[in-house]
């Protein structure tokens, strides 16, 4: 399994837009290939933003995440303050 990283610095006042891609990068997250789940983070402050996924592969990770870059990168370049910054882990399950 694989963990993709997402963030960007934004405004507070930029929340409502950030929420609304948000929702977006969801609906065609869900629609991907290997995709399990996504959740949207925020700091107390409301200036840093982002997006943690899981993928059941590297090559999922990646392809899914190419296909949300190409279809939000317009709104969030809008609001985001500097390119959003990603990373993909693989994640370490313990052994039970």
């Amino acid at each position: 399994m694989y963990a993709r990283l997402l963030q960007f610095s934004s405004d507070a006042s930029k929340r409502p837009e950030v929420e609304a891609i948000a929702d977006m990068a969801y609906t065609i997250a869900r629609q991907q290939k290997g995709f399990i789940g996504i959740h949207f983070i925020i700091s107390p402050d409301e200036s840093r933003y982002g997006s943690f996924s899981l993928w059941e592969s590297r090559e999922d990770a990646d392809a899914g995440g190419e296909t949300i870059r190409e279809q939000v990168s317009e709104a969030l370049q809008a609001v985001a303050s500097a390119p959003p910054t990603v990373e993909t882990f693989e994640v370490y399950k313990p052994r039970s």
